[in-house]
């Protein structure tokens, strides 16, 4: 499927200047406001396809020609929309919202203070340790925000295109100050997930000539996970695709060398602590007093994103941290 681009002008349009381009879209309200107005006329408007502006990479032939360039069209919806793309017959491409583009923002713990943790956010691999979608998501009841656990400063952005992702570089807890609050930015579009586990073994796997190798390797060995908890004996555990519950989180991941090979190595890691879907704007306290005992201990701060409009499972981000417990 080969499509181009066709400018339309008129009360519903909104000029879109990104990404090289200087082309008309329809934002989202403005689209269901045409759509409306073209179905009462007797006409469809029909959505053809979804695109996140990557450029064609390869032999794929399904793509949208804009002011000469190629971009990917992929079929299904994806995440929210950010606006809609003509292509002539009331016809349009969905235009996606992106997340998590370096968006780590400082935070204050609701402990204690914590270092700001600067750069990309760490994309999570495909066997993930939460549901893949929140049809099957319990949403926490959590409690407001108060907007006091993160001002906007440097290294921290928030816009429509992008997620805030509170940054926990250093924690330290005690007796009389046990909670470590895990909260969703009220300026976000997505549903958190939060995921808490300790790494525990690296093993090396297998080396590869080629990514694809080491890709179709991981693929071949990796198990999805869904979060299960045991209120008999309040463990937070995992459910894998083959119905076993664990309390282990098994990853592969691949690294290039510099030799131009690949090495598969697996990764383990128990799980700790998860919450539910968490709402923009909400908080959950975690009792990190309870849960880890006084010491020092290093653990991955695991968020996955879920969109609010379709349920679908976005993005995450997986940060390194150390949680103090005196």
């Amino acid at each position: 499927m080969i499509l181009n681009y066709v400018e339309m002008e008129n009360q519903y349009t909104t000029n879109f200047n990104r990404k090289g381009l200087d082309i008309t879209i329809l934002k989202p309200d403005d689209f269901e406001d045409y759509k409306k107005s073209v179905e009462e006329s007797g006409n469809t408007v029909t959505v053809i396809g979804n695109t996140k502006l990557k450029p064609v990479k390869g032999d794929n032939n399904n793509y949208i020609i804009i002011q000469g360039k190629k971009f990917e069209v992929i079929d299904g919806k994806m995440c929210s929309a950010k606006g809609y793309i003509p292509v002539g017959d009331n016809q349009f491409v969905r235009l996606e919202k992106t997340y998590l583009m370096g968006v780590i923002i400082a935070s204050s713990c609701g402990i204690a203070a914590c270092g700001v943790i600067a750069g990309l956010a760490i994309a999570l691999p495909l066997q993930q340790s939460v549901p893949t979608t929140t049809s099957s998501l319990l949403m926490e009841s959590g409690s407001d925000w108060d907007g006091q656990q993160h001002l906007n400063g440097e290294g921290s952005v928030s816009s429509q295109e992008n997620t805030s992702v509170p940054g926990y570089a250093r924690v330290s807890a005690g007796k009389d100050r046990p909670f470590l609050s895990l909260y969703n930015p009220m300026e976000n579009t997505v549903n958190f997930v939060y995921a808490i586990t300790k790494p525990m073994d690296t093993v090396q796997e297998d080396t590869f000539t080629t990514a694809e190798q080491a890709q179709k390797y991981i693929n071949s060995h990796a198990v999805t996970y869904e979060n299960f908890y045991n209120a008999e004996t309040n463990e937070y555990l995992l459910k894998d695709s083959n119905g076993n519950v664990t309390d282990t989180l098994t990853e592969y991941k691949s690294i290039a060398n510099t030799d131009g090979t690949y090495t598969v190595i697996k990764v383990t890691s128990k799980m700790i602590y998860f919450t539910n879907g968490i709402s923009p704007g909400k908080s959950v306290d975690w009792n990190v007093y309870d849960f880890l005992g006084q010491g020092s201990h290093k653990v991955q701060i695991r968020i996955t994103t879920y969109d609010v409009e379709t349920n679908v499972q976005c993005y995450g981000a997986i940060q390194d941290t150390t949680i103090t417990v005196s």
